[in-house]
């Protein structure tokens, strides 16, 4: 497949980001509020700017994000945690030990898809996603049968924790994934749009993956700083932001899952082409290329509404 897509664009589109976003001003002589008024002018600039790449219209994003919600994600919680809720799995299965497996799928993928196999790896994306829901659905499972009273600080800092974890080994995979593809050159098989949409996605995701982090260590100091002698309302704020920081919003929910789809979809396109299949070929390569649109978009919504705005 080929296109005719304009690279002077995206490459424009790049600049332009860079150029308006937010630096560090040197403070005026005497004056914090003029330092403060023109950081928040810079950031509302940047903003503004990532807004105008977003792919999706408002409408049909939205649209998108509640079908998500509605449809695919709180379904499949309510029975992975019903189903958990009535299993009794051995105390040594944690969630951060099922996030490490979901992660560790970009090996049998990688390797399958390198042998030659790759409707094998498309089989093993669908494990990943599986398991990247199911750590969330035993965290919360195993909240709910616990008893007696709990540390709140303890509890919220092991979910934090836990959810951290968890987004950096989705971005593992999705960038090993997408990396391994561009490598091999099997985006040859998806075409031009595919490779740009790859490209920016591992950078986007770079880019929250630097920003959650340096969040995540700020946050979990300055709660590690509170003692006793600290009021537990400010304790207590400062838990709040350290969750909301680290854990995943309905954008990014969506980006993971429409990222995953693409990936499932560019293996097999990559096994349709081995086979000769050149019109499964077209409907897998334009799915994975329409599923990576939706999952640039929602990971820019992300990162503006957790880390911009």
């Amino acid at each position: 497949m080929q296109s005719g897509w304009n690279f002077h664009l995206v490459l424009h589109a790049l600049r332009a980001i860079n150029s308006s976003s937010p630096r560090t001003p040197k403070p005026s002589e005497g004056s914090k509020e003029s330092h403060h008024h023109i950081s928040v002018a810079q950031i509302a600039n940047f903003k503004a700017r990532l807004s105008d790449f977003q792919l999706l219209p408002e409408g049909l994003a939205r649209l998108l994000i509640w079908t998500n919600n509605h449809c695919v994600y709180h379904p499949l919680r309510r029975v992975l945690e019903g189903l958990l809720l009535r299993q009794h799995l051995p105390a040594w299965i944690t969630p951060n030990v099922v996030t490490t497996a979901s992660g560790a799928m970009l090996v049998p993928c990688v390797v399958s898809l390198s042998a030659g196999f790759p409707t094998v790896c498309a089989g093993f994306v669908i494990v990943h996603d599986v398991l990247d829901r199911i750590d969330g659905a035993l965290a919360r499972a195993r909240a709910t049968l616990s008893c007696g009273p709990l540390n709140a600080s303890a509890a919220t800092h092991n979910h934090v924790v836990g959810a951290y974890y968890d987004a950096m080994c989705d971005k593992v995979f999705f960038c090993g994934m997408l990396g391994y593809l561009l490598w091999s050159g099997n985006n040859q098989h998806m075409g031009c749009p595919w490779t740009v949409l790859a490209c920016l996605s591992i950078g986007i995701q770079t880019v929250q993956a630097v920003h959650r982090t340096r969040d995540f260590v700020d946050h979990r100091a300055q709660v590690s700083l509170r003692g006793s002698n600290v009021d537990h309302m400010v304790e207590s704020r400062a838990i709040n932001a350290l969750e909301s920081a680290i854990t995943a919003g309905e954008e990014g929910k969506l980006a993971t899952f429409a990222g995953n789809l693409s990936i499932l979809f560019s293996s097999l396109a990559v096994g349709a082409a081995a086979m000769g299949v050149s019109p499964a070929e077209d409907i897998a390569a334009t799915a994975a290329t329409g599923m990576l649109v939706v999952s640039l978009d929602m990971a820019l919504r992300s990162y503006i509404k957790k880390f911009v705005g």
